[in-house]
């Protein structure tokens, strides 16, 4: 009786244990794939922020964006969709990538907001002094 209370015991304890995702090799590794992520995210916020009108335009800008953060990364849009879909079938451990999405996000956030929101300083071209009228003749 006693070892059949030890085995309930053992299983339930081990059944209730994080299952262990095993990330396939044709996958986009967990780190490289939040990375990829949060990138996604800042550039769709910044399509909303510069607030293109035409649907054409827009595709465009998204496009541009999306290229660069999966050349960056070496990866392709193929490869991003399967990962995506993959990480995406299994809940908890997706889940549990997104909350790290969240925290880069935030910390990006908040070392980027301490910044003095100073506009740049434009130097000029050419300096007065250096530019004199031309006689009229």
């Amino acid at each position: 009786m006693k070892k059949i209370g030890i085995v309930l015991m053992l299983s339930l304890f081990f059944g209730c244990s994080k299952k262990q995702v095993e990330v396939p090799a044709d996958v986009i590794p967990r780190d490289t794939m939040i990375v990829v992520l949060a990138e996604i995210h800042l550039a769709e916020a910044s399509i909303q922020v510069l607030n293109v009108e035409v649907k054409d335009s827009l595709k465009a800008v998204s496009f541009g964006f999306y290229n660069y953060i999966f050349s960056k990364h070496n990866i392709t849009q193929e490869l991003f969709k399967k990962s995506f879909d993959y990480y995406r079938s299994e809940p908890a451990y997706f889940h549990a990538m997104y909350d790290e999405v969240i925290t880069r996000l935030s910390e990006d956030q908040a070392k980027y907001s301490s910044l003095p929101l100073t506009p740049p300083r434009i130097e000029r071209a050419v300096k007065d002094s250096v530019v004199k009228p031309m006689p009229v003749k």
